[in-house]
């Protein structure tokens, strides 16, 4: 996500509660992987992440540019790890709106950092396609 580096995602879907469960806890698990930005192309080569910046402007990137981004980025630091925990759900229409908050924890003395996020997901047959991803600056703190 890398001075402050954060995205996140609100989902749109056709599904069951059960079906919406299962896709937060594969998603949850992919989350928990070093390149959070592979999950997120799988689902919408096409998505864009809005990074929250420092000084307050916050800068948009597709997948390709955010993946560029992180490859010049994490080999500085030794470990990666991400959680992904959903805070809200609702149905609209046929569709559900989740939200929820990344944090991330960073294997270096100087970041750890959250972000709220949201993202829009529709069912497309059997799959459910990202068509709308965006993040916003939680919070972000220095390690002792």
């Amino acid at each position: 996500m890398k001075t402050c580096l954060l995205w996140g995602w609100v989902l749109l879907l056709t599904v069951s509660p059960a079906a919406l469960q299962d896709f937060i806890q594969q998603n949850e698990a992919a989350a928990n992987a070093r390149d959070v930005a592979a999950m997120v192309r799988f689902f919408a080569p096409t998505a864009t992440l809005t990074l929250a910046q420092p000084d307050g402007d916050a800068v948009t990137l597709t997948v390709p540019q955010y993946q560029k981004l992180l490859a010049r980025v994490m080999p500085q630091y030794r470990s990666y790890r991400n959680r992904m925990v959903l805070t809200n759900w609702h149905l609209e229409g046929d569709r559900a709106r989740l939200q929820g908050t990344t944090y991330e924890a960073i294997d270096s003395p100087r970041l750890n950092a959250a972000a709220n996020w949201e993202a829009e997901v529709e069912q497309r047959g059997d799959r459910l396609v990202f068509t709308r991803v965006r993040s916003y600056l939680s919070q972000a703190f220095a390690r002792p």
